[in-house]
């Protein structure tokens, strides 16, 4: 199965971003009412990061008091990039070694989306429960 099949699915599903000021208490809050487990960060309009819920919750264990402080700070700049003809079978195993649960999506210098962990693990299941039908139609 190729990334541009699972973007399909979510073609009503903007991407987030936050400018490099914004607090930590902004990008979680953007988080929230966007549900989405990520928001991208910008410098001048060029993303440079990426802040996630994984980032929020090392911070919250931290216990200082952070959330006023600009997102920047505490952002992944490491940005993985998959394009829409890999397989979802190659980003798995990105997000496998990297440790990480959002890649970006681009296509000729151009951003498309982000894929989620969430997003695959959707569209495995979509696969499973169209394979399980198939198969009760040919064996029943």
């Amino acid at each position: 199965m190729k990334i541009q099949e699972i973007l399909q699915a979510k073609a009503q599903q903007k991407v987030i971003t936050i400018t490099c000021n914004a607090s930590v208490s902004q990008a979680v809050a953007e988080m929230v009412a966007a549900n989405v487990g990520s928001v991208l960060v910008t410098i001048d309009g060029v993303i440079e990061g990426i802040f996630t819920e994984r980032d929020a919750l090392r911070l919250w264990r931290t216990k200082e008091k952070v959330q006023d402080e600009a997102v920047l700070k505490y952002m992944t700049q490491e940005l993985v990039i998959v394009t829409p003809d890999d397989t979802a079978e190659h980003a798995l195993s990105v997000m496998n070694q990297k440790n990480f649960r959002h890649l970006l999506v681009v296509d000729q210098h151009k951003l498309l989306n982000v894929l989620s962990i969430k997003d695959l693990v959707k569209a495995y299941i979509g696969n499973l429960q169209s394979s399980i039908q198939y198969m009760d139609k040919v064996l029943i």
